[in-house]
């Protein structure tokens, strides 16, 4: 009797224990259920089970190279928004969405200033219903990193208004000038926006489309249709992310300058100015810049009213003409002539570039026609934007000519 009880126990335990196993797989399973998310076109819904494949497929990498040639702007003014409200608290991205969002926008700025020299990024936070500047237009990269740190401090609360931050990037860049791209990129989390003001988001999109400002959105969250509609309206894009690794393909998109139609800019000759650069041993005394008041050993000098400055590309304090180098000028129309997409080539002993073995087949530059591995491709694509055979080539002839 006593073997009975002491088995019909055991079987108890067990049932309990795997109950317990089920109710964790079950909770695990709906924490990244975002991750198994499928796409179905332009309509944004999960297919019907029938058509659902067995295993999902992950949406490919956005490409940032373009074989089709577009017209780019090479000056932008762009506002990052951020979403720190409530819903930035979840932690199905660890260790919260909110400490995601602030690398995520960190990284973004210091590359985003990076291959747009001429460029400017503000930030913008939205919180508690409203939507707080937290950087203007032309903060450096450094800057721009320590106001979302203090940012991030102050924690997610609140609820979302996007209608706040289209409204601040309205007022903001409308006074910029009318020969760059004006823009608002929003990195977004929330499910749904609230509206504190009497402004309606048609009026704001009525207003963003007079002043030629694209709005452009990176979601964690499905879709909001009126936030959607002034996407489209004013000729941005609204993409939701499957993953974290999607979110960041997603982001580098926005790095490249968007398309631009003949009524989005006004072509115009912009005077800028390639100051003089004063080295340390060529000052009798210590000198101050005019932008941050304060002693540094370099400093460039304005051609125009001769005003200090403490780095480049900038823009003079006194006169306020924009200051650039040769060097900040070649990485600025990197982005606009992007290098073509390599193709499949011909097996090849090693890569032209690391010169390392290349296992399986190479990709082929079509200028040069020299094989490189896949992450030689990936870095030039990304990060160096030239092919250096072609750069090595070109050299020659110039020699060669010379």
């Amino acid at each position: 009797m006593d073997t009975a009880v002491d088995d019909i126990a055991e079987e108890e335990g067990g049932i309990d224990e795997d109950r317990a196993q089920n109710r964790a797989a079950r909770s695990l399973e709906a924490r990244w259920r975002w991750e198994s998310l499928l796409e179905d076109g332009a309509i944004g819904r999960a297919p019907p089970p029938a058509a659902r494949p067995a295993a999902p497929k992950m949406a490919a990498p956005v490409s940032e190279a373009e074989e089709t040639a577009l017209r780019r702007g090479v000056i932008r003014y762009v506002y990052l928004a951020v979403d720190m409200t409530a819903t930035a608290a979840r932690t199905d991205i660890r260790p919260r969405r909110l400490d995601f969002l602030c690398q995520a926008a960190t990284r973004f700025s210091a590359r985003f200033l990076a291959e747009n020299p001429l460029s400017e990024i503000g930030l913008l936070v939205l919180r508690d219903g409203k939507c707080q500047a937290l950087a203007p237009l032309g903060t450096a990269p450094a800057t721009l990193r320590s106001c979302l740190a203090t940012a991030a401090q102050e924690g997610p609360s609140g609820r979302t208004a996007a209608v706040a931050a289209l409204q601040r990037a309205a007022e903001g860049l409308g006074g910029a000038p009318p020969h760059g791209s004006r823009e608002l990129l929003m990195l977004f989390t929330s499910v749904s926006t609230c509206n504190l003001q009497d402004l309606s988001m048609e009026d704001v999109g009525r207003t963003l489309r007079e002043r030629k400002v694209q709005v452009s959105v990176v979601s964690l969250s499905p879709e909001i249709y009126m936030l959607k509609r002034v996407c489209v309206d004013t000729f941005g894009r609204f993409d939701v992310a499957m993953n974290t690794k999607h979110f960041e393909d997603l982001l580098s998109s926005h790095l490249s300058a968007p398309a631009c139609t003949a009524g989005q800019l006004a072509p115009k000759l912009v005077r800028m100015g390639f100051p003089k650069m004063l080295r340390p041993e060529a000052k009798k005394q210590p000198e101050t810049c005019t932008c941050h008041l304060e002693v540094h050993g370099t400093l460039y000098v304005c051609p125009r009213c001769s005003a200090r400055s403490c780095g480049l590309p900038s823009r003079c304090k006194i006169c306020d003409l924009p200051l650039v180098s040769a060097s900040v000028l070649a990485r600025a129309f990197r982005s606009v002539v992007p290098l073509p997409a390599f193709s499949e080539g011909l097996p090849a002993t090693s890569c032209g570039a690391c010169l390392l073995p290349i296992h399986s087949s190479g990709r082929q530059c079509p200028s040069c026609k020299a094989s490189f591995c896949q992450a030689c491709d990936d870095f030039m694509h990304t990060t160096l934007r030239q092919c250096p055979s072609c750069l090595a080539h070109g050299g020659a002839a110039r020699l060669s000519r010379e």
